[in-house]
């Protein structure tokens, strides 16, 4: 999800796991796993391969989520340009699909224009790699964009954790809680976050499983 892998969320976490699916084909068998599993939010990078390439299979995830009312999380790692852009906005409105993470490059001004647009119904952006310390975080809070987008956060590379979780407490909702390359001390911290951050209604957070 958002985030790097980590272990399964133990049972009383009170999110759902949040599944990796890899690129290219290989994600169609490991959502078949997963699914057998009972899981049903997933993450899927994408961008990886040609859009000609990406389109079957995405029609494909969403075809195996239907039955069991399953979300998709779309993250292109801000490698699309001003082409794909168009065509993964679109894709993004299907209602299966959760949110469209960092489209764009932080560098990219199309992204600041996307961002100060009317939102496009139906399609919720995220911002990950734009995000690299808190008092941006911050501002995006406190002045958010016309186009409201989810922030998803690694506490573990921003800094301080109480002021994150004074950021989680003052903004609800708004903060997706993501995992890096934590050691086990890391780790507690993110969870405890991370269920502050479902208590205030943020989806699941990134601490994703491979399937």
């Amino acid at each position: 999800m958002p985030g790097g892998a980590s272990d399964n969320p133990p049972a009383e976490d009170p999110w759902p796991t949040v599944g990796l699916l890899p690129s290219g084909a290989a994600a169609l068998a490991a959502l078949e796993r997963g699914l057998a599993r009972g899981w049903r939010c997933w993450k899927w990078k994408i961008g990886a391969l040609p859009w000609r390439e990406e389109q079957p299979l995405l029609v494909a995830l969403l075809a195996m989520l239907a039955p069991v009312e399953g979300e998709l999380r779309l993250d292109a790692n801000g490698r699309l340009d001003a082409a794909l852009l168009s065509r993964w906005l679109a894709a993004a409105a299907d209602p299966r699909i959760r949110w469209l993470e960092q489209p764009l490059a932080p560098t990219d001004p199309l992204l600041a224009q996307l961002l100060n647009r009317p939102p496009i119904p139906g399609v919720q952006l995220a911002l990950d790699e734009s995000l690299t310390h808190l008092d941006q975080v911050e501002g995006l809070l406190r002045t958010p964009p016309i186009n409201r987008p989810l922030l998803v956060i690694k506490p573990s590379q921003l800094g301080d954790p109480r002021r994150v979780a004074g950021l989680l407490g003052a903004w609800p909702g708004r903060c997706v809680v993501s995992s890096g390359f934590e050691g086990r001390l890391g780790q507690a911290v993110v969870r405890d976050l991370a269920r502050l951050a479902a208590a205030g209604g943020s989806p699941a957070p990134g601490l994703g499983a491979t399937a």
